[in-house]
């Protein structure tokens, strides 16, 4: 027979262990673990404050391998943020450092031999430099390339890699106006070349023949490199975008599409030979900045289109 001092010493301890359970729960991050199309590729779920923002990931055509940035959580600042080079395969292993540096809008060549990147003076304050790296993904061989603007929004390499196209916002602030331009960059003579300027904010990507697509909705669009007829993208970082370019019709992604109920998303990247996507995540928590970025993986992109 239980005594009720061995009762009383049971109940306390179960209910001292009911309560650190809530309290470690409470700390922990909580993605839709039942959507077995999403998984997690780089970043730490378990705690609100991991070390490094991962963001701005790639896929290299060649061996499927993945490119992103990295920066210390303690380095952003209202979203304006450059890290060094991080590079995993796609099934999450072999994960290290590429390069050091503050860089961004990182983008890989079509044969996935080079990286293009934008660099950072420094984190505070940040002070983007008129400077495009091209670095080997073999050799580490770097070329740099001076250019006319400093804060660059997005760069595509062309189909041969005999140039890089990249995009520029322009504030007009006397009528607080927006305008965005896009420039090529020729990198046997290292020349820049004027291409267009347009009236608003706009994504643009490259389809296969080099022509320009541009899109007056979604930021950081990407063209289905499978069927040139889709892009994706994102809508004020909260929700993906689908665009059928032919019919010109927009589409959203059902909610269970991303980690969190209460998230941003970012920088969505089709894998070369599947329809899946590589993108960042990131928690938001209360009133706060949010939690760190991590870069995940959403296989069987078109089941989750939700028709309008």
């Amino acid at each position: 027979m239980i005594d009720k001092k061995s009762l009383d010493r049971w109940f306390n301890t179960s209910l001292l262990m009911l309560l650190l359970i809530t309290f470690l729960n409470s700390l922990c991050r909580h993605p839709y673990h039942t959507n077995p199309d999403l998984r997690l590729l780089v970043g730490d779920t378990l705690i609100l404050n991991d070390s490094i923002h991962y963001f701005n990931p790639v896929i290299s055509p060649k061996d499927k391998k993945v490119y992103y940035l990295g920066v210390p959580w303690d380095s952003v600042y209202s979203g304006l943020y450059a890290g060094s080079i991080y590079t995993i395969n796609f099934d999450g292993t072999d994960n290290k450092k590429f390069l050091e540096g503050k860089f961004r809008n990182i983008a890989i060549s079509q044969d996935g031999e080079k990286l293009a990147v934008s660099n950072c003076r420094s984190y505070f304050p940040f002070e983007p430099e008129s400077l495009i790296l091209i670095i080997n993904t073999t050799s580490m061989q770097m070329d740099s390339f001076w250019v006319s603007q400093r804060e660059i929004e997005k760069i595509e390499w062309g189909r041969n890699g005999d140039y890089l196209y990249y995009s520029f916002l322009y504030y007009t602030y006397d009528t607080i106006r927006v305008r965005s331009l896009i420039y090529r960059l020729h990198l046997s003579s290292a020349t820049e070349e004027f291409i267009d300027t347009f009236p608003r904010v706009v994504g643009f990507d490259l389809f296969n023949n080099d022509s320009l697509y541009l899109d007056p909705v979604m930021a950081h669009c990407q063209i289905n490199p499978i069927d040139n007829k889709y892009a994706i993208g994102i809508w004020s970082g909260y929700e993906f975008l689908m665009r059928n370019i032919e019919t010109n019709k927009l589409d959203t992604l059902r909610s269970f599409a991303q980690p969190y109920a209460r998230g941003k998303v970012d920088y969505p990247y089709w894998h070369p030979e599947e329809n899946t996507i590589i993108f960042m995540a990131r928690e938001e928590v209360g009133h706060g900045r949010g939690t760190p970025g991590e870069i995940w993986i959403l296989g069987n992109v078109f089941e989750y289109i939700k028709e309008q």
